[in-house]
């Protein structure tokens, strides 16, 4: 079992070293092939287990293997490397007596000293007052699955793994992260992360858990339940005969053997929840009961037109000024972190439009960036600056080497930290980038864990800040994929937006999981790559496609996909977004005098000419032009209807 996983993890690109099965070390000489700077060969591999038939599987650590592992070996040095941002990786391994967290070779680097607590100097690596922490790293050795007792947590691609910070890791500073309770922010607390569900959904979701219905004496607390429920009802302004009956039925669909429960004991539940709550006002008010089953008419599309044309947006269509949730995943180096960073940068900087998307105001942007380094967000900065303004104090980056405390949201200090910066810095917009490395050793097929990740979503959301998580694709299966973990992340979701790369060649885009241009209808990279779309100076850097999974509210300013590409000026390193223009976008440039391809300037068209040319009914034209026309469009709209029944 032992050489078929060292031959495996060997192909994947691992320095494979047999262990003693009944020691810690190596049991083949490695040194002078690894000095020699060559990897063991499958013959090398063979010869050890032929001579070593139980041995363990290790690996060797260092800048030739490109691998970093920090080992805690107890509970006090865990949650030190937490606190020191040392476990902010989502490759992890659970040991016999900890936990391993792997990380990439930083590059320049040539040396990083493999320590323990022991032989540390307490400045680049802690001394004697945290025990069990140590650092393989130059020839460094740790055992991995499938030896006894380790197990891999996670699965995913390297790709997705961090680089190692070198810096000192001595005894922790005091932390001096602004305290949230000097700060108010909408009475936004995230310390205790509920959302308030009714009784019924909050079973129904258990049930489905646990994968059977509440049995009496396990722990399902089927008494409290009923308390709860006899107490809601009660509370809601149900008479007694309706809340026996509901709760009759409440039992049959989800108590294993409903008539045990005993009927004295039943009834007292409900006399007691009368006799508390009666006495209190009901939730719903009699004036609203009223209306309580009162259904939309045709007399109401007028006002329903007027609610629906006062929605304001940041980001239209996508990021409303109201807050929402949203989600942008794809595969690894695809583009995902690019678009969402420059588009929410150009918003913050006050352009009026990025690729397919309107922006309407500048919102205030913390991007919580848990990967990148200080080259790539400073190299972000400055060319941002450069392609669409000073963002000022709009766009605010936050990242783990700014920070003295940790930011693993699984964590509640993490959550703590994460509600200080919000409270200091009150954004309109909050971007995970990305879920992996925000929720560290997040189990993602764990309809549970995604849960406690919806809460905090719908806990700011409804505090007015708009959510942004930035997620990893699923490797294709049968020609389709979707986003990683358990669907129940799409609970909450109001749109969620899928970034998949453009190639030039089928081979690339093969192997990559992209699209292939010459499959595509539109072929975007030949369009985007040649004048007027590109002008002369500028080079294509990418193209990709922006497609619609889950909207909440699709509405006639959304299209199923947009084709994106980034281009940069040669001369000043400029980039420019290039994207077929939408038919909103077209809408409004024919409202308006416009210049045709002749170069001759054209009045502007009326709305009817407009629908005719985006294909678009005539009222959504008149909604989205509305604002040059100088018009009411309710009052517009009534007067067409009267002119038509008139006619």
């Amino acid at each position: 079992m032992f050489l078929e996983a060292a031959l495996e993890l060997l192909e994947q690109g691992w320095w494979v070293v047999p262990i003693h099965a009944d020691k810690k070390h190596p049991a083949a000489e490695w040194g002078d092939i690894y000095d020699a700077g060559k990897f063991p060969s499958e013959d090398d591999l063979l010869k050890w287990w032929q001579l070593w038939p139980d041995a363990h599987v290790g690996i060797i650590t260092g800048k030739l293997s490109g691998v970093l592992v920090v080992d805690c070996d107890n509970e006090e040095a865990l949650a030190y490397a937490e606190q020191v941002g040392l476990t902010r990786t989502p490759w992890v391994v659970q040991t016999k007596r900890g936990k391993h967290f792997y990380f990439k070779w930083p590059e320049g680097v040539d040396h990083i000293k493999t320590l323990t607590w022991q032989n540390a100097d307490g400045l680049e690596w802690p001394k004697n007052e945290v025990k069990g922490l140590d650092r393989k790293a130059h020839k460094g050795v740790v055992l991995v699955p499938p030896t006894p007792n380790y197990k891999s947590l996670v699965q995913l691609d390297w790709d997705d793994v961090p680089v190692y910070e070198h810096k000192n890791y001595g005894k922790p500073k005091p932390s001096n992260v602004i305290d949230f309770n000097d700060f108010k922010f909408e009475n936004l607390s995230l310390a205790h992360i509920r959302v308030k569900r009714e009784p019924i959904e909050e079973t129904r979701d258990e049930v489905a858990r646990l994968g059977r219905k509440l049995m009496a004496g396990v722990g399902d607390g089927r008494h409290q339940r009923l308390v709860t429920l006899a107490g809601y009802y009660a509370a809601k302004g149900k008479t007694y005969d309706e809340t026996y009956a509901l709760m009759k039925e409440y039992m049959l669909e989800f108590f294993d053997c409903p008539h045990d429960v005993d009927e004295k004991e039943f009834v007292s539940t409900i006399d007691h929840a009368f006799k508390h709550e009666g006495a209190k006002e009901p939730m719903v008010e009699a004036e609203e009961k009223k209306d309580r089953f009162k259904p939309l008419l045709t007399s109401d599309a007028d006002r329903l037109m007027e609610e629906a044309s006062g929605q304001t947006f940041f980001i239209d269509p996508i990021i409303p000024q109201a807050g929402t949730i949203m989600q942008v995943h794809g595969y690894s180096g695809h583009g995902k972190s690019m678009f969402v960073r420059h588009m929410l940068y150009a918003a913050a900087a006050g352009q009026e439009s990025f690729g397919p998307y309107d922006i309407h105001k500048k919102p205030r942007v913390l991007y919580l960036d848990f990967e990148n380094s200080r080259a790539n967000l400073s190299a972000f900065m400055t060319r941002s600056r450069q392609s669409f303004g000073n963002a000022g104090g709009n766009f605010m980056v936050w990242t783990p080497f700014i920070d003295d405390m940790m930011m693993n949201l699984r964590t509640e200090g993490g959550v703590k930290n994460l509600e200080g910066w919000i409270k200091a810095n009150r954004p309109d917009i909050v971007v995970f980038d990305t879920i992996r490395s925000a929720w560290v050793g997040l189990p993602e097929n764990s309809a549970e864990e995604w849960g406690k990740i919806n809460e905090l979503a719908l806990l700011l959301r409804n505090n007015g800040v708009s959510v942004i998580f930035i997620h990893h694709s699923n490797k294709p299966t049968d020609g389709r994929s979707r986003e990683a973990g358990s669907t129940n992340q799409l609970t909450v979701l109001e749109t969620q937006l899928k970034v998949t790369q453009v190639f030039a060649d089928q081979e690339t885009a093969d192997v990559r999981a992209g699209l292939y241009d010459g499959d595509l209808t539109q072929q975007p990279m030949v369009t985007r790559d040649t004048p007027p779309a590109r002008r002369l100076d500028e080079r294509l850097q990418v193209c990709m496609e922006l497609r619609y999974g889950k909207v909440r509210e699709w509405s006639d300013t959304h299209e199923p996909f947009h084709y994106v590409g980034f281009v940069e000026s040669s001369a000043d390193q400029k980039v420019r977004v290039i994207c077929q223009r939408t038919p909103k976008q077209r809408a409004i440039t024919l409202a308006q005098p416009w210049e045709d391809a002749s170069g001759t300037m054209r009045p502007p068209l009326s709305d009817m000419e407009i629908a005719d040319r985006v294909n678009k009914p005539v009222a959504v034209v008149s909604e989205w032009v509305r604002h040059l026309r100088g018009y009411d469009i309710a009052s517009k709209i009534s007067n067409e209807k009267a002119n038509t029944v008139g006619g």
